[in-house]
């Protein structure tokens, strides 16, 4: 179950998010106190009915978990459950890092999107990039399993598609054992893009995608992050830069 309620605050300013474009999207007040009062008391007394399957898994997605004021409430109530928290680790939490400790089916998740500071500044609109992966590396201690931290890079043509990002990237994700990377887009222009522009995105996810291969990073496409057709095309354009070296430098 994914509890991605808002309102909820993030300190993210990412250039994709459009989470955040409605007012009172980002702090709970006194009107929606007692929303979440409601939905507390709801996934309380579905957690105490021995409802939720043996595999159940929470998915605590509700802007930045880290920094929410009903933090406490959202770890009490998926204590004792494998949980994936998203997160910008913008801030290493205590009690996420003991509950992965404790869980070793639980993971920590994170739209990294690029590998170079001067990069993530221009996503993320923070300059904060080895604050961030100081945090990761903390969590990483943290956990008991391999495979416990999983990180999503959404392609950008033109902001984050540097061979220097994606090299950074992957041996960020080597040195986490990360359980995979998910290749993803924005969404926003998904329906949109002309084919000319579907062709510079599929070939640089490409790039990305070969340099997982080869570095022995596992690849998680998410359906609804390409199309078949341009999944095929990626495979195919991966497997042929691997076949032909295809690597800048």
């Amino acid at each position: 179950m994914s509890l991605g309620v808002y309102p909820s605050p993030c300190q993210c300013h990412c250039i994709y998010c459009h989470a955040y474009d409605k007012p009172d999207a980002a702090t709970p007040n006194s009107r929606t106190a007692e929303a979440y009062n409601h939905l507390f008391e709801l996934l309380e007394m579905v957690k105490q009915s021995n409802m939720l399957a043996p595999n159940f898994m929470w998915q605590v997605t509700c802007g930045e978990i880290s920094i929410h004021p009903y933090k406490e409430r959202f770890l009490d109530l998926v204590h004792g459950r494998p949980t994936m928290f998203f997160t910008n680790s913008f801030k290493y939490d205590e009690g996420i890092a003991q509950h992965l400790h404790d869980h070793p089916y639980s993971q920590l998740f994170l739209s990294m999107d690029a590998g170079t500071p001067e990069t993530w500044k221009k996503v993320k609109g923070a300059d904060n990039f080895e604050q961030v992966t100081s945090n990761l590396v903390e969590y990483y201690h943290a956990t008991v399993a391999e495979g416990q931290i999983r990180l999503k890079y959404i392609v950008l043509p033109g902001i984050n598609d540097t061979w220097e990002d994606y090299v950074s990237f992957v041996n960020i994700a080597k040195l986490l054992k990360a359980a995979s990377v998910q290749i993803s887009r924005d969404y926003i222009n998904r329906v949109s893009m002309s084919p000319e522009e579907r062709t510079v995105l599929v070939s640089a996810a490409a790039y990305l995608l070969a340099l997982c291969k080869k570095s022995g990073v596992p690849v998680f496409l998410f359906d609804l992050d390409y199309t078949i057709a341009e999944r095929e095309q990626m495979q195919k354009f991966a497997d042929e830069i691997l076949q032909r070296g295809l690597f800048p430098g």
